[in-house]
């Protein structure tokens, strides 16, 4: 990230033309998003070095927590300082943030614990991609919860890219409305990292599933009372936004924490790459197909289908199909 940062700034300063800059910021972006997931993965698959069992779930809902706020406080950050701060000084200040994370980095512990599964299973190979999806094939459970994922963050780019279209669109109000309902996301985020970041979850599988079906039954609420219009559309997704950006928030921590104590420690940072790269691979589907219905088709319905084919679908993926396999429960 830091020699990115480097490259784009020597760019800036040496060979800057305003014909070749879009293609440079593209680069740049692409290197920097990459060089910060493999941060965020390593940084995920060592937590077993840095705390104690017991402190673990807290750790990574800090680390949620924060990055949720460094997500929500930079873009207004970044909007101040934009207009009065030259772009050169803004790229060097991105280096010195860069510089001060390597810092940290270089002098964290990462082996002042050994929190990680003294059991290796049936892992006996080198640490690869393909040990990693075999390992995961395994385990039904927490294959299970990746794909509710895949489908859920599949079925919740309709709010994400719903929410203004509505707001601006259909509702015909002013994009500081359509800002402030998009912002209850980013308070649910917060309050569910603070809340997750407090409590302790001793069935990570059972209090994730228990969120994943709050969540779909929310989606169907939200579909059921735009379509009665019995309250106002922008209190309801206003509210579903604030409950959603916990939900989601919760959710994470407790599947990280048990990957973390139960994965071998030499497929842990495939897995967790693997799970990233996964959840996420049918969100550009997601974004192509909610903007081509809401285009055509009446946003009350869109909203409606897409919450009953959620929740159905996750109460027959962990309710409907677990009561043919007891065994199954007593994991979660």
């Amino acid at each position: 990230m830091l020699i990115s940062i480097v490259c784009f700034a020597g760019y800036y300063e040496v060979y800057f033309s305003s014909k070749n800059i879009f293609l440079a910021v593209i680069l740049f972006n692409m290197a920097s998003n990459s060089f910060s997931r493999m941060f965020s993965m390593s940084y995920l698959s060592s937590v077993g070095g840095i705390v104690p069992k017991t402190k673990m779930q807290r750790l990574n809902g800090i680390i949620s927590l924060s990055s949720s706020m460094s997500g929500i406080v930079s873009a207004p950050i970044a909007g101040v300082l934009f207009p009065v701060v030259n772009f050169r000084y803004l790229i060097f200040l991105r280096l010195l943030t860069s510089v001060v994370v390597l810092f940290l980095t270089m002098v964290t512990n990462f082996e002042k614990y050994n929190s990680f599964p003294e059991n290796q299973g049936n892992v006996k190979e080198k640490g690869s991609f393909k040990v990693a999806l075999n390992y995961l094939r395994s385990k039904s459970q927490l294959l299970k919860i990746t794909i509710s994922v895949c489908l859920l963050n599949f079925a919740s780019v309709l709010f994400e890219i719903g929410t203004p279209f509505v707001v601006l669109k259909r509702l015909h109000l002013s994009s500081s409305i359509s800002g402030l309902v998009q912002s209850c996301s980013s308070m649910g985020v917060i309050a569910g990292g603070l809340i997750i970041s407090i409590i302790t979850v001793s069935r990570p599988f059972k209090f994730t599933v228990i969120l994943y079906e709050v969540y779909s039954l929310l989606s169907l609420a939200v579909g059921i009372f735009l379509n009665i219009n019995l309250i106002p559309a922008i209190i309801i997704l206003a509210l579903f936004n604030l409950i959603a950006g916990s939900i989601t928030s919760m959710a994470d921590a407790p599947i990280f924490t048990y990957i973390q104590k139960t994965v071998p420690k030499k497929i842990m940072g495939h897995l967790m790459t693997l799970l990233f790269t996964t959840v996420q691979i049918l969100q550009p589907l997601g974004v192509l197909f909610y903007s081509t219905l809401l285009d055509k088709f009446n946003f009350k319905l869109i909203f409606l289908v897409n919450g009953i084919t959620l929740f159905c679908f996750i109460i027959y993926f962990f309710i409907l199909s677990s009561k043919s396999n007891v065994g199954s429960m007593k994991e979660i």
